[in-house]
């Protein structure tokens, strides 16, 4: 009985700390980057802001990798934890990889060199648009792989 007991408590605390998140209030800007390794190309790019983001203050950067052949939120996985970092006063950043989600690439240019670039070119991207004080990443998958490189 006792285990039951704990067992239910876990759950109910893990559903409140879901439901938190999922009422958090924060914005999302659809919008793209320019690739500098492929010619007229965009970047389809996702950044989740703080809802009381404040262009003069500076601020983290989070820049989220999905896995090969994902996208820019992992089916959603990605978007709730956007929102929970967005929601501690962070700037997050997803986007999909060459041949992937929202891209309007072939699959063929989705190779470790363009994907590298990918990155730094949003990286760049955001500290032009934002004021950047630092910069996290993490990635899912291939997106951990690419970090490594």
């Amino acid at each position: 009985m006792k285990k039951l007991l704990s067992i239910l408590l876990a759950l109910s605390l893990c559903l409140v700390c879901v439901l938190s998140l999922a009422e958090t209030a924060v914005q999302v800007v659809e919008t793209s980057v320019p690739s500098t390794a492929r010619e007229g190309i965009a970047i389809p790019a996702y950044v989740t802001l703080p809802a009381d983001y404040d262009p003069e203050t500076a601020t983290g950067l989070v820049v989220m990798l999905h896995g090969h052949g994902g996208n820019h939120n992992e089916w959603g996985g990605y978007d709730v934890i956007s929102n929970g970092v967005a929601a501690n006063g962070k700037i997050v950043v997803t986007f999909d990889f060459p041949g992937c989600g929202e891209s309007t690439e072939s699959f063929q240019l989705n190779t470790q060199s363009n994907m590298k670039q990918d990155v730094l070119d949003v990286i760049a991207s955001m500290k032009d648009r934002y004021k950047i004080d630092s910069v996290v990443a993490f990635g899912y998958s291939m997106g951990g792989r690419i970090l490594l490189l």
